[in-house]
């Protein structure tokens, strides 16, 4: 489960899973004007690989009510954290959302202006949201037995031969038993 501000939750910020995502939100934190964002109001993103280590080149999509957009990012410092891309946000209230673009994400939404409990004011907030890649497990590929197929027959000639064999030894037997 990932770790979401309470006070992102509290102003309206929903999580949205994905069954089987490639990509997972991992974190979302909230950080104000007092906690000093620097009077920044972004949706800054890092996306990590399985391992943990930042991913660069992962296409990002933030969307709102008039449309969508999707950056690609580079990891790069901002602001002293890591981070890929970012939004920047101009509207109050439950406004933007975010999720990584091309595979299965799961989601984030309802990031805009304001501080808790007064969302609709205008003052500014950022959010720093992490996803990670998940590893995948591949399941080993199917493989059919081979064909069991019946022996090839004998030609005659060699059953005969085998036939003949069979017979020396078994006269050979008799004589050595009566010997």
């Amino acid at each position: 489960m990932p770790q979401i501000d309470s006070r992102a939750q509290a102003r309206g910020v929903r999580y949205t899973p994905l069954s089987k995502a490639t990509w997972a939100v991992q974190s979302c934190h909230m950080i104000t004007e007092a906690e000093g964002n620097g009077g920044r109001h972004h949706v800054y993103v890092l996306t990590l690989d399985a391992l943990g280590n930042p991913m660069s080149g992962v296409p990002v999509r933030f969307w709102w009510a008039e449309g969508d957009e999707v950056k690609v990012g580079q990891a790069k410092y901002d602001a002293g954290r890591m981070t890929c891309c970012d939004w920047p946000m101009y509207a109050a209230g439950q406004s933007y959302g975010v999720m990584v673009q091309g595979e299965p994400s799961d989601s984030l939404f309802g990031f805009g202006l304001g501080p808790t409990g007064k969302r609709d004011d205008g003052h500014h907030v950022s959010y720093y949201v992490t996803f990670r890649r998940q590893v995948v497990a591949v399941p080993p590929p199917v493989v059919a037995p081979p064909p069991t197929q019946p022996p090839e027959p004998r030609p005659i000639d060699e059953i005969d031969a085998l036939c003949d064999q069979i017979a020396a030894a078994v006269a050979r037997l008799r004589e050595l038993a009566h010997a």
